[in-house]
């Protein structure tokens, strides 16, 4: 529903507060008390009351019965598009989460025992410089991995490349995020698969492992019928790779 006023009224008035310095072609507003149009008067008293009103910065404010103000802001027609039926229609920019903490609550929804959160209050998207362990030094066109967060769980993906090696140091490199700490009666130790060439991967392959509480990705050869082992300095040569994909709760 659009209200169009049939006349507006001329000049303008200085409102009460700071941050509204004009008022123009404007004359009616909705009192919430009586649920109807009104003039607004030279002084904005009237406004005190609760109300809606149209500034001369493009503005509609919604003021409750405290003087406090809701207000939506469109710089083009259609850029922002409230419907009963249809809901929330942003075009013209993205919805911003002002406050760290917050974001979509999910709690309308049913949930499964041991449910702890429903709100999805982050996601970001980047790149990470890895830093490998001692004595192993990264391809400096791959020392880069990729990721992307969307609430508490993290995908990383990325290549360990091999520019120089040596010694027997055990492999590490850095993460762009530290995995979560192990719940009660559970655990939370992320592996990932690997593609790898010319790696000494023992008799069944490599494992890409983060334990939990940790920043920092490990390898590991894993034996038929025998223990995992972990991967060092000793089973890379210059031009080794190890392409790698993990994904972490944080």
């Amino acid at each position: 529903m659009q209200y169009k006023p049939s006349k507006w009224v001329s000049g303008y008035k200085h409102g009460p507060a700071a941050s509204y310095t004009q008022i123009t072609r404007m004359g009616l507003f909705l009192n919430v008390a009586t649920s109807k149009f009104e003039p607004l008067d030279s002084t904005w008293d009237n406004l005190h009351s609760g109300g809606m009103f149209i500034s001369d910065d493009n503005k509609i404010y919604f003021r409750d019965e405290t003087n406090k103000d809701i207000y939506i802001n469109s710089n083009a027609d259609n850029e922002i598009t409230i419907a009963a039926t249809s809901g929330v229609t942003i075009s013209g920019g993205n919805l911003i989460i002002g406050t760290a903490g917050k974001g979509i609550d999910f709690s309308a929804t049913s949930d499964v025992t041991g449910a702890t959160s429903e709100l999805l209050d982050d996601y970001e998207e980047g790149v990470h410089t890895m830093v490998p362990n001692t004595n192993l030094t990264l391809e400096s066109t791959a020392a880069v991995c990729s990721y992307v967060k969307i609430g508490q769980l993290v995908a990383v993906k990325g290549i360990l490349d091999v520019d120089a090696v040596s010694g027997t140091d055990n492999v590490t490199l850095t993460m762009p995020f530290t995995s979560a700490t192990i719940p009660t009666n559970g655990a939370n130790n992320p592996i990932g698969a690997c593609m790898w060439n010319n790696v000494d991967s023992g008799d069944a392959g490599l494992v890409a492992y983060m334990g939990a509480g940790s920043a920092d990705l490990k390898f590991y050869k894993v034996n038929d019928n025998a223990g995992w082992v972990r991967l060092t300095n000793a089973s890379l040569a210059v031009a080794d790779l190890i392409y790698f994909n993990i994904t972490m709760l944080v």
